[in-house]
This record gives structure tokens, C-alpha cells and sequence, in this order.
């Protein structure tokens, strides 16, 4: 059985995580909108029915 984390630990986990989210190069907006422009458009598929038998 495992044991539950407390709640400091798992709050040093987020903040370790973003710390390290932080120290990764971010695209600056005009690159962010060049991927923004590559990409395929967004295509709505309709929504799947649940079929009972």
C-alpha cells in the first residue's frame, strides 16, 4: 500500500515543476502565430451517440 503524500510535499512538487516549466526558452508571439498559421484547420467531428441495444 502506498502512502498518501502530504500536502507539502505534493505543493513542492508544483512549485519544483514550474520552476523547471520556467527555466525553458519560450516562443516569442511572432513564432507562436507562424505555428498558428500552419496548422490544419480545426474540423468538428459530431459527437458519438451512445447506440442501446
Amino acid at each position: 500500500m502506498m502512502k498518501r503524500k502530504s500536502r507539502i510535499e505534493i505543493e513542492g512538487e508544483i512549485v519544483s515543476r514550474v520552476k523547471r516549466e520556467m527555466d525553458k526558452p519560450r516562443l516569442t508571439e511572432s513564432v507562436r502565430n507562424g505555428f498558428k498559421a500552419l496548422a490544419p484547420p480545426a474540423i468538428e467531428k459530431p459527437a458519438a451517440r451512445l447506440v442501446r441495444a
